[in-house]
């Protein structure tokens, strides 16, 4: 499977090794797991954050970052682990925001402060974690 995604047709977009790209891809399943876990069991209803919600903050911060950093731009490569960290938590606090808004306006109530911290650490935590897997796998080559 991977040797197909790296083909010719997207390395148009794509600028990553097979195994970065297999990493990518797997972190894209778990993240796509634990959201079919999530409405299997309902936890995505809810407009609130929950800890479920924290877990789906992590692992879509790990995949959110990880495309980021197989994306193919004109930046200097040590930066774009950066990058993928800033879109990671800019993305999830958006997320945590909307969550925020729908549930205050839903049930009249915001959720817990600590929440929505924990949801941004999350999300930090994701980007961390690929910036130093990137860190260890491609740039120490």
């Amino acid at each position: 499977m991977t040797r197909w995604l790296a083909g010719t047709n997207f390395r148009l977009f794509l600028d990553v090794t097979p195994q970065w790209l297999g990493l990518t891809l797997a972190c894209s399943a778990c993240a796509l797991v634990t959201l079919g876990i999530g409405v299997l069991i309902g936890q995505i209803s809810e407009f609130t954050i929950t800890p479920f919600t924290l877990l789906l903050h992590l692992v879509t911060a790990l995949a959110l970052s990880s495309w980021v950093l197989s994306l193919k731009f004109r930046i200097a490569r040590e930066k774009k682990p950066l990058i993928a960290l800033t879109v990671a938590v800019a993305i999830g606090s958006i997320w945590s925001s909307l969550q925020q808004w729908l549930a205050y306006v839903t049930t009249g109530l915001a959720s817990d402060i600590t929440m929505v911290v924990g949801a941004t650490l999350m999300d930090a935590a994701g980007g961390c974690a690929t910036y130093i897997l990137f860190q260890l796998n491609v740039l120490r080559k």
